[in-house]
């Protein structure tokens, strides 16, 4: 194994073990989403309508969470692609990053047995919050100073990114605070802002 100085491994197989474990997780996380979504057993036909409609916080919770796997998983491989080697520093972020990933469907069923629930809500919240910050923190060690990624990368590219992760935290910190005084506009505020996480994407011209 080719190690640099401080603790940095530079051997591919490594990072690959790093990003293949968080593939893993994050498909089971996302996978395991749709278990929730169960009717009531001996349910007669002519009740089916009815118990599909009851759903409905369930249906909603699994779209939502389903976009925050998603979204971030994407975001993951993006965030890996210039990345050369590693550290146990990073190794860490990315194990906290995935403990909040795999409770997603534990938060995720909360809201399907307590909707408009403040404390459903805040829990969820609470759940998805750190990815934002979690995923910061990766961002901000990997690139700043091109302590882990290609030198070819420029820096202005690289403030560009750190100024992009860290206005998704704020973001995701006004989420929490909306959703919490007014609990009806928690799934379009959530929804929202994983479109305008998007959409700011585009307009940063990250790739």
């Amino acid at each position: 194994m080719k190690e640099a100085k401080k603790g940095v491994f530079a051997d591919q197989a490594g990072l690959e073990r790093i990003l293949f474990f968080s593939d893993a997780v994050m498909a089971i996380a996302i996978t395991l989403l749709v278990i929730d979504l169960r009717l009531p057993e001996n349910l007669r036909e002519s009740g089916l309508g009815a118990a599909l409609l009851k759903l409905w916080p369930s249906y909603l919770g699994y779209l939502l969470s389903f976009i925050v796997i998603g979204n971030y998983w994407l975001s993951h491989r993006r965030l890996f692609r210039p990345i050369r080697r590693y550290d146990d520093r990073l190794c860490w972020l990315s194990l906290l990053f995935l403990f909040f990933i795999a409770l997603l469907p534990f938060s995720t069923r909360l809201i399907g047995l307590f909707p408009m629930s403040r404390t459903a809500f805040a829990v969820y919240s609470l759940n998805v919050l750190p990815l934002g910050f979690i995923s910061h923190a990766l961002t901000r060690h990997a690139y700043a100073n091109h302590r882990l990624i290609s030198a070819a990368m420029p820096a202005a590219d690289i403030r560009k990114l750190l100024d992009f992760s860290r206005r998704g935290t704020i973001l995701f910190l006004a989420c929490l605070m909306i959703s919490a005084v007014f609990p009806v506009a928690f799934f379009p505020v959530w929804f929202l802002a994983f479109l305008a996480r998007s959409a700011g994407r585009r307009a940063f011209k990250i790739q």
